[in-house]
C-alpha cells in the first residue's frame, strides 16, 4: 500500500503559508485560505531564512538605525526599496515585535545620548529659559550680571 503524503501550500487568513492535505482544500477555501502568490512565497522564504536570532538581530538593528537617525534611515530605505523588499521587511518586523520595540527604544536612547538634533534643540532652549529666569531673578534682587 502506497501512502500519498503530498500536501498543498495555501495562505491562511493571517497571511501565513501553511500546508494542508488536498482533501481539506474545499473546507480551507471556505475559511478564507487562498493559493500563494509569487510575493507570498518570496516573503515566506525570507522569513524562513531569517528565523531565530538572525531575524531578531536584523529587526532590532533596522529599528535602532531608524530611531537613532530620527527616521531618516527608514525614510531612505522606504524610498529605495521596492514593494517586495518593503513587504519582506514589514513581515519580519511583525514576526519579531519584541526585537522591533527593543531596537526602537535603544535607538531613541542613542539619539538622546549622542545629542541628536532634538536633544540639542531641547538643551539650547532649556539653557535660554533657565538663563533668562536666573537673569530676571538676579535683576529683581539688585545683582548685576555680566556676560562673559
Amino acid at each position: 500500500m502506497i501512502s500519498n503524503t503530498s500536501k498543498m501550500m495555501l495562505v491562511n487568513p493571517d497571511n501565513e503559508i501553511v500546508e494542508i492535505d488536498p482533501s481539506e482544500f474545499k473546507k480551507a477555501e471556505e475559511m478564507g485560505y487562498r493559493f500563494p502568490t509569487d510575493q507570498d512565497i518570496e516573503i515566506h522564504n525570507y522569513l524562513q531564512d531569517n528565523k531565530g536570532i538572525k531575524g531578531a538581530a536584523k529587526v532590532a538593528f533596522d529599528q535602532f538605525k531608524n530611531q537613532a537617525t530620527l527616521g531618516v534611515a527608514g525614510a531612505i530605505q522606504d524610498y529605495t526599496d521596492n514593494d517586495l523588499e518593503r513587504a519582506k521587511r514589514n513581515a519580519l518586523s511583525d514576526q519579531f515585535e519584541a526585537a522591533n520595540i527593543a531596537g526602537g527604544l535603544a535607538g531613541f536612547g542613542a539619539s538622546l545620548l549622542i545629542g541628536g538634533p532634538i536633544a540639542s534643540i531641547g538643551r539650547k532652549a532649556a539653557a535660554k529659559i533657565v538663563g533668562a529666569k536666573l537673569g530676571a531673578a538676579a535683576a529683581d534682587a539688585g545683582v548685576q550680571v555680566s556676560k562673559q
